[in-house]
C-alpha cells in the first residue's frame, strides 16, 4: 500500500510540473518514453490551391540535429490521406475553378495544331541536342526526372548536414510533389482523357500516324488504362513532366521566397531532350497549371500544420519503482 501512495504521489508530482512549468519555445520531456507520443488528430482542410499568404520563416529554437530532423520531416510528411483526398475530390469541391480549368483547356485544344506546329517548327530546334548527362540507365525513370530526384536528394542530406530546417522541408514537400504529380497525371487524367499525342513535324507530315495522330482533338482512347509504367499511346494530356517540374519549382519558390531560381530551373529541365516529350502545346500549359495548383495545396496544408502544432501528449513514463503517465505540450 505504502509503494502504491508513493507511486500516485509522483504521477500527480510529474502532472502537476508539467502543467506549471513556464512555457518556452519548445516544451520538455519529462518522461523516459518520448518515442511513443501519439498526436492528437489533426483538423480536416477544404482544398486551397491559391497561393500562400505568409512567407516562412525558420530558426533552431535549441534543437539537436536529431531533434529537428524528426519534427521536421513528421510535420512535411503529414497529412498525406487528406491531400489525396482533396487532389481527386478537388472538382467536386470547387467545381468553378474545374470548369474555368476546362474551357480555358479546350481554347488551348482548339489552336492547338497551329500553336504546336509553331513549337516544333521554331522552339524545338533552337534547344535541339540539349540534354543532361547520363548517369545511370533506368527503363522507367527518365534521365530529366533523375536529375529531378538527385536534387531533391542532394537538397535533404545538406539539409541534415547543416542543419537546416527550410532545406529539409523543401525537399520532404517536392517528394510530395513528385507523387502527387504522378497520382493527379498517370492516374486520374491521363486514363481519363485518352488523348493521343502529336506527329512529329505536324505542319509537313503526310502518311500513316500511327499511335500518334495530326488532330488535337483525338481523345477518348486507351480504354482507361493507367499507364504505369509510361508509354506513348494515348497519354498526352496533360504532361506529367511538366508537372513535375512545375509542382516542384512551386514547392522550393514557396519555401524559399525565391520564384527567380526555381522557375528558371524548371524551364531549363522542360527543354532538355524536348523532342522526346512529344505533347501538344495545351498538354504542356496544362500540366505546368496544374502542377502549380499542386505546389500550392501542398504550401498551404504545410501553412496549416505549422499553425496548429501544439499537441498535447499524454506518454507513459517508468522507472524503477513506479509507472505512470506525463503529460507534455508542443507549441
Amino acid at each position: 500500500m505504502k509503494t502504491v501512495m508513493i507511486s500516485t504521489l509522483k504521477i500527480i508530482g510529474v502532472l502537476a510540473f508539467a502543467l506549471s512549468a513556464p512555457l518556452t519555445t519548445r516544451a520538455q520531456e519529462v518522461f523516459s518514453l518520448a518515442g511513443f507520443a501519439r498526436p492528437a488528430p489533426m483538423q480536416r482542410y477544404q482544398p486551397d490551391l491559391g497561393f500562400p499568404t505568409r512567407r516562412f520563416t525558420y530558426n533552431s529554437a535549441g534543437e539537436t540535429r536529431l531533434d529537428k530532423g524528426v519534427r521536421t520531416f513528421r510535420l512535411a510528411l503529414g497529412g498525406i490521406p487528406g491531400e489525396l483526398g482533396q487532389l481527386v475530390t478537388f472538382p467536386v469541391r470547387d467545381p468553378k475553378s474545374a470548369a474555368l480549368f476546362l474551357l480555358g483547356t479546350a481554347a488551348l485544344v482548339s489552336v492547338d495544331r497551329q500553336t504546336t506546329a509553331f513549337w516544333q517548327d521554331k522552339v524545338e530546334p533552337v534547344f535541339d541536342g540539349f540534354r543532361f548527362p547520363r548517369r545511370v540507365q533506368l527503363d522507367y525513370i527518365s534521365q530529366e526526372t533523375q536529375y529531378v530526384i538527385a536534387t531533391i536528394g542532394f537538397t535533404y542530406l545538406g539539409g541534415l548536414a547543416f542543419n537546416d530546417e527550410r532545406a529539409q522541408t523543401a525537399a520532404l514537400l517536392s517528394t510530395k510533389a513528385i507523387a502527387y504529380s504522378y497520382v493527379a497525371t498517370q492516374l486520374l487524367i491521363k486514363p481519363l482523357f485518352g488523348r493521343l499525342r502529336p506527329v512529329e513535324n505536324i505542319s509537313t507530315f503526310t502518311g500513316d500516324p500511327g499511335e500518334f495522330t495530326t488532330n488535337p482533338w483525338d481523345f477518348g482512347y486507351g480504354g482507361g488504362r493507367i499507364p504505369w509504367t509510361g508509354g506513348a499511346y494515348a497519354t498526352s494530356m496533360a504532361s506529367y513532366h511538366f508537372t513535375q517540374y512545375f509542382a516542384m519549382a512551386r514547392v522550393y519558390a514557396g519555401v524559399y521566397d525565391n520564384n527567380f531560381w526555381p522557375y528558371l530551373a524548371a524551364g531549363v529541365i522542360s527543354v532538355a531532350n524536348i523532342r522526346g516529350h512529344r505533347h501538344w502545346v495545351s498538354d504542356m500549359v496544362a500540366g505546368a497549371v496544374i502542377g502549380t495548383a499542386v505546389g500550392n495545396l501542398i504550401l498551404n496544408n504545410y501553412e496549416k500544420r505549422r499553425d496548429t502544432q501544439n499537441n498535447l501528449f499524454l506518454i507513459p513514463s517508468v522507472s524503477r519503482d513506479s509507472i505512470g503517465l506525463s503529460m507534455t505540450m508542443e507549441f
